[in-house]
């Protein structure tokens, strides 16, 4: 039984959260400011602009530059991240079950449509610089029924609660009440938003995870009007004020006019069975219950293990020292720069220097006693070296000296490159796992909340109409751990170009070899050519024997139709007879594969007795074409004849054929000349114009 907790509880624990992982929460937003170059604090403050402005106080420093190679680093752990494209790749758990095979396509087909709607690629994006800035990535993922596509509005009631009608007898909308399909939304977390219990020690998971976050008063009372208790909470809250960070601003910013909600939610455990949650103001209690369908919301990694505490760190933590320095020495290059940076002309005591007359392009100066000397100014080379020293050792510190350096020349091999690039991505290979992970986290809850809250009319758009019949399939599939694996997959161009290159390689050596549905399977994996449709009919035969197989196993008797290859068919179906696990089947499944096994054989034998007589009534018409002693109308001048022509295999066939009735050529040649014409003139008075040459596309004619 769920422990009920009250409102004192639960600011208790977030007090507690808040104060555990403040000092790192500090980090995480001056860590945005590192990344957006803004690395001084209170810079436009009184105190700062009369510093810079007093020529007076001269043991103060005056100028602060940025040098900001901290943002050049984050943004290459970023591009190298995101190019390795992590993504997930959703595979049947046993690879010789057709049923696993099947739920995998279906789940793929919804994981596939979901990042179509939710501009995936961009949110990938958005997830590894949060990764790699502030150090810890984070989301709520939920189902929200007032998102999606606009499905109508409730009817418009009356006093009574009866609904109104117009003259039609049809109900009225009430605009105000807009209904809508429903959505899957991913909600972006920051890590300085993210707190964990402060108990838990290897994982913010061990025990609640509270989200806070900023809510506008206005709407929170919309949604809570009937409720009187609820409304209070939200009226209390309104008098407070927080303090919001503001990373445009550089700036933290007092709001009057938002509230902040917190979102506690407790993972699966003895205490709670099911998971629970609450959402709460300082105040109240607004919403609290087990978790919808069991289903977790809250999904989170990070970039550098601390260890003793299950907070991440960004790389800002290692360049951080260094960018100070830089920065240091930057602005005491310019100082320098600017107090003696001009070169000065030195004068004796009594001497006197006075301008002398122009001449054209010559100024000259007149002086008495000694010779003035010339200081020349300081560029601040002096901190040069530093600074380019600290630069270095910051890219060395980062994991990145090498790409400082210039790049040798390509190879135009292209297996060459492919390992190159290989090799080059190796030192990113231990964050893109754990960007991986967290995009497959990110997939198992999305489809466990498809699972839970799609219907027929949301799924046909994912899965597509063909596949109507397995919308069971997909909603009554058993959890992924268990049928479906996850495994990470790279999308970018050197991994597609890889794949090109192997599937080009097995289509030119042993694609005359292949059937053609083999080649249709290729296809639909093959990078940049498997979703085309012009190879649909490539995969003809194959979708039909999936489709079949899976009724088969769900105890229907699917319907066969002419149109069916049965050869085809009745080697799938003979393979599935064949796994190890057919056995283990219900004698009813067992029963229905040898219905559908023994009506494709006869449609098989059908068909073969079908083409043998066709066989028996054509005659043959291949071969060369050779000139007879029989002659016709010739028919380019039809006023002449000319020898008739006729394919080879023919008159071989004509040859049997009388062999086969009794008759021999050499009976045939003591025939009168005249009775010989008589029976080729009736024969071919019996064939008509289809005794005509045929190439070899028509490998037959009628008799």
């Amino acid at each position: 039984m769920s422990k009920k907790m009250t409102i004192a509880e639960l600011n208790e624990i977030y007090e507690k959260a808040n104060e555990v992982d403040s000092p790192l929460f500090s980090e995480q937003r001056s860590n945005v400011l590192l990344a957006a170059g803004e690395h001084y604090t209170k810079k436009n403050s009184v105190h700062w602009n009369r510093v810079v402005s007093n020529s007076q106080l001269n043991d103060e420093q005056k100028l602060r530059l940025t040098k900001n190679h901290t943002h050049r680093i984050v943004h290459k752990y970023v591009d190298n991240i995101f190019s390795m494209s992590p993504g997930v790749a959703i595979l049947p758990n046993n690879e010789k079950e057709v049923q696993d095979q099947k739920t995998a396509e279906l789940n793929s087909s919804v994981w596939n449509h979901w990042k179509k709607c939710n501009d995936y690629r961009d949110q990938v994006r958005r997830d590894i610089e949060d990764f790699v800035k502030i150090g810890e990535v984070g989301a709520k993922i939920y189902f929200e029924p007032h998102a999606g596509e606009l499905l109508g509005y409730e009817a418009e009631v009356d006093e009574l609660g009866e609904s109104k009608t117009d003259e039609s007898g049809e109900e009225l909308p009430d605009k105000g009440k807009p209904v809508f399909q429903g959505a899957i939304k991913y909600e972006r977390i920051y890590g300085f938003n993210l707190l964990r219990e402060a108990t838990s020690k290897d994982s913010i998971f061990e025990g609640k995870v509270i989200y806070r976050k900023m809510a506008d008063l206005k709407l929170l009372k919309e949604i809570y009007e009937q409720d009187e208790e609820k409304l209070k909470c939200i009226q209390t809250g309104s008098g407070e004020v927080y303090t919001i960070f503001d990373g445009q601003n550089s700036s933290y910013q007092q709001s009057k006019d938002q509230t902040m909600v917190r979102e506690y939610y407790q993972p699966p455990n003895y205490c709670y069975p099911e998971g629970y949650f609450w959402i709460t103001t300082s105040i109240g209690i607004l919403e609290e219950g087990p978790l919808p369908f069991g289903v977790f919301p809250i999904i989170f990694t990070g970039f550098d293990d601390i260890p003793t505490t299950p907070r991440k760190r960004s790389i800002i933590k290692v360049t951080r020292p260094f960018q100070a320095e830089i920065n240091r020495a930057a602005s005491g290059i310019a100082t320098a720069q600017i107090c003696l940076g001009d070169d000065k002309l030195l004068v004796m005591t009594g001497s006197k220097v006075t301008q002398s007359s122009k001449l054209p392009g010559i100024r000259v100066i007149n002086y008495t006693g000694m010779p003035p000397q010339v200081l020349p100014g300081r560029s601040g080379e002096q901190y040069v070296s530093y600074m380019q020293g600290q630069i270095a050792e910051m890219y060395q510190a980062a994991n990145l000296d090498d790409e400082t350096a210039d790049k040798a020349v390509q190879s135009t091999d292209s297996v060459a490159e492919l390992l190159k690039t290989a090799k080059n991505k190796k030192k990113y290979s231990l964050y893109a796992e754990r960007m991986e992970l967290y995009q497959v986290k990110k997939c198992e809850t999305v489809l466990k909340l498809a699972k839970a809250y799609y219907d027929n009319d949301m799924l046909i758009p994912a899965i597509g109409k063909s596949e109507m019949v397995n919308v069971a399939e997909f909603k009554n599939s058993e959890p992924m751990h268990y049928r479906i694996s996850l495994e990470p997959s790279n999308d970018d161009y050197e991994t597609k170009f890889g794949k090109y290159l192997t599937f080009n390689t097995i289509l030119q050596y042993v694609g005359n070899k292949l059937e053609k549905d083999d080649i249709g399977k290729i296809l639909r994996v093959m990078p940049y050519a498997g979703n085309e449709k012009i190879f649909e009919d490539f995969t003809v035969n194959f979708d039909i024997a999936q489709n079949m197989i899976l009724a088969l196993e769900r105890g229907e008797q699917p319907k066969i139709t002419p149109g069916m290859d049965p050869k085809y068919l009745i080697q799938k179906l003979s393979k599935r007879m064949s796994e190890a696990d057919y056995q283990a089947l219900h004698p009813f499944i067992q029963q229905n594969y040898d219905t559908a096994l023994q009506t494709l054989k006869q449609m098989e034998v059908e068909n073969m007795l079908a083409i043998k007589k066709a066989q028996e009534e054509l005659i043959p018409a291949t071969g060369p074409l050779v000139k007879c002693e029989l002659y016709v109308a010739d028919p380019e001048n039809p006023g002449k004849t000319a020898k008739a022509k006729m394919p080879t295999d023919s008159l071989v066939w004509l040859q049997n054929q009388l062999k086969s009735q009794g008759i021999e050529l050499e009976q045939l040649a003591k025939i009168q000349d005249g009775q010989v014409s008589d029976m080729a003139r009736q024969f071919l008075d019996n064939v008509g114009n289809q005794m005509q040459p045929q190439g070899p596309q028509n490998p037959l004619m009628p008799r």
